[in-house]
């Protein structure tokens, strides 16, 4: 939505091989590319690490890792009925989710931004993205969002400031 190119779920050898071809074909279109463990026996984080580096020298590069706790990735395979990226190679959905973990660390210590997915309703977590873009794109425009709740279901978790205005006429 912010006029991206974008690329989901590259295999890291082919990262600089895009780069590359985003040059030439629309060298001033800003690209999202993913990569993720989906991959297979192709993802080498040190590859990612590499192309980042290397293959987009003379470029503004940002790492964006998103996470989430265990218990929300339990929960999301369960929605989805889907089998983790390393099920094949784990005996429990808890052993692949702590073995990506231990597989994509290098890539979240070299992150620019890191975002957690964790209670995020997809409209969230897109307007959680867009901020980081726009941030890392040079706005330094503050952000201000103002949000009615209920005391009754707690404070979002979203929130870094309360300020409980029930004194206030409606």
């Amino acid at each position: 939505d912010l006029g991206f190119l974008c690329m989901d779920n590259l295999p890291p050898m082919l990262l600089e091989q895009a780069f590359l071809l985003c040059e030439k074909v629309e060298p001033d279109k800003p690209v999202a590319l993913s990569v993720d463990t989906r991959s297979g026996a192709l993802f080498d984080p040190q590859a990612v690490l590499h192309a980042i580096s290397s293959g987009a020298s003379g470029h503004d590069v940002s790492l964006l890792f998103l996470e989430a706790d265990n218990e929300t990735l339990i929960d999301r395979y369960k929605e989805t009925r889907r089998d983790h990226p390393l099920a094949g190679r784990c005996s429990s959905l808890e052993e692949a989710i702590r073995s990506e973990r231990e597989l994509l660390q290098p890539l979240r210590e070299q992150a620019s931004f890191v975002l957690s997915t964790a209670g995020l309703k997809p409209r969230e977590l897109f307007s959680r993205i867009d901020d980081v873009v726009l941030t890392s794109e040079g706005s330094q425009a503050m952000r201000v969002e103002i949000m009615s709740f209920g005391y009754k279901r707690g404070i979002p978790r979203e929130s870094d400031l309360v300020f409980d205005v029930r004194f206030l006429p409606n």
